[in-house]
């Protein structure tokens, strides 16, 4: 009959005790990890090898001292504390130690210390055992400097983004100021003329007026004679000051007067609108054709020139945007269009630009599209990387589509990209119909 074979429980078989202990210390003098133990009082009564390559201290010089001659001195005596009290009620601790070696250097060890009992229960022994992990926490403590030099890194990234937002915004908007300026300059021109017109007119009328006093006055007195030379004087002043035409023009220079201020208060409206001055870094609610029509009166000086503007605007919902940075982003590609259009451009003939609008389900979009020819299909996948630019040195920053790309893309969420059709190039841009969701509300599922 076959014998099979009985699992035996290796500490439960008490045949051959000498070897098993034989096998056992063994395995603890060529353990990896450091085995110390003491007697109930502390006193190290054993320590494998790995101790003594561990700590430089000789198994001689370790026995009868206490663990201490470990101690580094940077840790609380709260732990050691809590480590006594733990293994005195008979239960075991784990933590971890930065101790130091005899010859002064240092090292982390990740710890279990135990109790050991005899048959009555009775703690005797403590044994302890450390993995020495200081590679393991060299390595965490790398990483950490690491990270916190990449925080600090990222941090001084965002200023730096930020005031490059801003210096390319200003450098934008200071492209334009001059333009913007003559746009305002021609209305407050023959605003000015027509001022020093109506003030020779207030003369001339003040004049007649004068006379037609000094009429009344010679009639109340029945000085017939007199009243009758007066009026002829009168009958030839108004007749030499044209006071039929100045009547007669009076009401054109109002009205175009009146005009121009509102042309002048229609430019610096748009400008407001376009920069949106008032808003604080937070999204309200932006119509885009409205930053489409402030976009192109602004760009005006800058396009006319160059460029037929076509516009094929279809309503839109309104959304929550930073108006200011969308506007900013819509003047880049024009401006960038106006540009292309410029460098192709022979002779008198006007490119164009040809800007569009539509709604789809979840984003409200636009396209700007122009006749500069393009853009070179290695380029194409690289416009919006920062510092990128085919313009010559001290032309461009490189930074126009890079901010444009953030804004659109990082900051609300939206698509932006371009492609080449029809002989230019055409950008589209689409924006969220709905807000981004907040962090805490993704976090909250």
């Amino acid at each position: 009959m076959e014998r099979k074979a009985v699992a035996t429980n290796f500490f439960a078989d008490r045949s051959g005790a000498a070897d098993k202990m034989k096998i056992l210390f063994q395995a603890v003098q060529q353990s990896t990890n450091v085995v110390i133990i003491t007697n109930r009082q502390g006193r190290i009564e054993y320590v494998n090898p790995q101790f003594c390559r561990v700590t430089g201290y000789t198994e001689q010089e370790a026995i009868g001292e206490n663990p201490r001659i470990l101690k580094s001195g940077s840790q609380p005596d709260a732990v050691y504390k809590s480590l006594w009290q733990t293994v005195m009620s008979g239960e075991s601790w784990s933590g971890e130690f930065h101790n130091r070696t005899k010859q002064g250097g240092y090292y982390w060890a990740n710890a279990v210390i135990s109790p050991v009992k005899n048959e009555a229960g009775e703690i005797v022994h403590l044994m302890g055992i450390q993995e020495d992990i200081t590679k393991r926490k060299v390595i965490d403590q790398e990483l950490q400097r690491k990270t916190a030099e990449l925080e600090e890194m990222l941090r001084k990234l965002q200023q730096t983004q930020g005031v490059l937002i801003q210096q390319e915004k200003m450098a934008g908007l200071g492209q334009l100021a001059a333009g913007v300026a003559h746009e305002i300059n021609n209305p407050l021109g023959f605003i000015m003329s027509n001022l020093n017109t109506l003030q020779s007119y207030v003369a001339k009328i003040s004049e007649m007026l004068e006379l037609g006093r000094q009429l009344r006055s010679r009639v109340l007195k029945s000085d017939v004679r007199e009243a009758r030379l007066l009026a002829e004087r009168i009958e030839q002043q108004a007749q030499a000051a044209q006071l039929a035409f100045i009547l007669d023009d009076l009401p054109a220079l109002f009205k175009e007067s009146g005009e121009g201020m509102a042309r002048v208060g229609k430019i610096v409206k748009s400008l407001r609108a376009f920069a949106r001055i008032d808003q604080l870094g937070e999204k309200e609610p932006y119509n885009l054709l409205e930053g489409i029509r402030n976009t192109l009166l602004i760009a005006n000086s800058e396009v006319k020139y160059v460029a037929e503007v076509a516009t094929q605007l279809e309503p839109v919902q309104e959304i929550e945007a930073l108006g200011g940075e969308v506007n900013q982003v819509l003047l880049n590609i024009i401006m960038n269009a106006v540009q292309a259009i410029k460098k192709r451009q022979s002779g008198s003939a006007l490119g164009r630009i040809t800007l569009k609008s539509w709604q789809e389900a979840e984003y409200v979009c636009c396209s700007i599209a122009d006749t500069g020819g393009g853009i070179s299909e290695e380029h194409l996948t690289r416009i919006f990387n920062p510092f990128f630019t085919t313009k010559p040195v001290g032309e461009g920053t490189g930074l126009g589509l890079s901010i444009s790309y953030d804004i659109i893309v990082n900051r609300h969420g939206g698509k932006i990209w371009a492609e080449n059709k029809n002989g230019g190039a055409v950008f589209y841009i689409k924006l969220p119909s709905s807000p981004m969701p907040t962090e805490q509300e993704i976090v909250n599922g």
